[in-house]
């Protein structure tokens, strides 16, 4: 097995599901690789619940880059099966598939209970305010992420707003003041940044 490659970047290939799913056999098990860039390589589904199996059984990867690929509601859960179970896993990039929002919602049930997670974009995809409220929710709870994409996704912007002000929370040390910040009707977040100012302000 490998021991030497901590680096694999095959995005921009054709590796499809057929190629995701023979690369997470190789994963199950492996300690040393830490990055895989498996970006716009036309994976769906298949490929993404072979993935997060990989990622449960022994898989120490950190950064996992699946952007640009056509994974939908089935992949995100399996991967969200895999955020709950998995501890080495810093950074995942889901940008640009099809996830939307039954996916966010596996997602987001993941994320209460991830303490390992620092970095999830979600920009790109078929998010909407169900799924966007469930993020927001799970965000109260999880004290550990500190980099969340929206970016291009059909939710309102005060509810981005508020996810983005949960996450700041995280970065700034103020988790005990995020059911307080919950609280606030998204209709009057102007900007994350403005939420807690205006919070603190009047804490």
């Amino acid at each position: 097995g490998n021991t030497t490659v901590t680096k694999l970047y095959l995005g921009f290939n054709a590796v499809g599901d057929g190629g995701a799913a023979a690369i997470a056999d190789a994963l199950a098990g492996n300690t040393t690789l830490q990055s895989l860039d498996l970006n716009n390589n036309a994976i769906r589904d298949r490929g993404a619940t072979a993935l997060g199996n990989a990622l449960q059984h022994g898989c120490s990867l950190s950064l996992l880059y699946l952007g640009g690929n056509a994974i939908g509601d089935a992949g995100a859960a399996a991967l969200a099966g895999a955020l709950a179970a998995n501890a080495t896993l810093r950074a995942l990039h889901l940008g640009g598939n099809a996830i939307g929002d039954a996916g966010a919602c596996a997602i987001a049930a993941a994320l209460a209970e991830n303490t390992a997670l620092c970095e999830l974009y979600l920009g790109g995809n078929r998010i909407g305010e169900r799924g966007g409220t469930a993020i927001q929710g799970a965000l109260v709870r999880n004290g550990e992420l500190r980099k969340l994409g929206l970016h291009n996704i059909e939710l309102a912007a005060p509810l981005c707003n508020k996810c983005e002000a949960l996450v700041l929370m995280n970065v700034q040390g103020l988790c005990n003041c995020k059911a307080a910040i919950n609280s606030v009707p998204n209709d009057v977040c102007a900007a994350s940044d403005a939420v807690i100012v205006a919070f603190l302000r009047g804490s």
